[in-house]
């Protein structure tokens, strides 16, 4: 079993574009095609667990090797980003918030050689 801490650097992009009819008579829902980028660094959590095995167990002569597998679940929280894009007249804003939770799973497969045989 593995755990600790986990660091990446986040990147979520949004785009918004409208075209519509005008609710009521009011304002146009309309808006040219606006985007939004936002970058964060994140710092969270990590556990997992793996095994390790000499590949002679796959009937492989081969004394000082390994193979291994891994899983590893991360958790970096989330991430909350707001921006606004004009109508089409520029005489109302839409405002827009997007909320993410930053996880992943990760699995590894690796082959290991180990220099000393003690």
């Amino acid at each position: 079993m593995t755990g600790g801490a986990a660091g990446a650097r986040v990147a979520n992009r949004y785009a918004f574009a409208a075209t519509g009819a005008q609710p009521g008579g009011g304002v146009p829902l309309q808006a040219p095609g606006v985007g939004a980028q936002f970058g964060s660094d994140r710092l969270g959590w990590t556990a997992g667990f793996g095994v390790e095995t000499s590949l002679s167990w796959f009937g492989i002569r081969a004394p000082n090797w390994s193979a291994k597998l891994e899983y590893l679940y991360v958790d970096l929280g989330s991430v909350t980003n707001t921006f606004t894009a004009p109508n089409a007249n520029g005489s109302a804003f839409y405002t827009f918030t997007g909320q993410d939770h930053i996880r992943d799973n990760i699995v590894r497969l690796g082959v290991n050689y180990r220099f000393s045989s003690r």
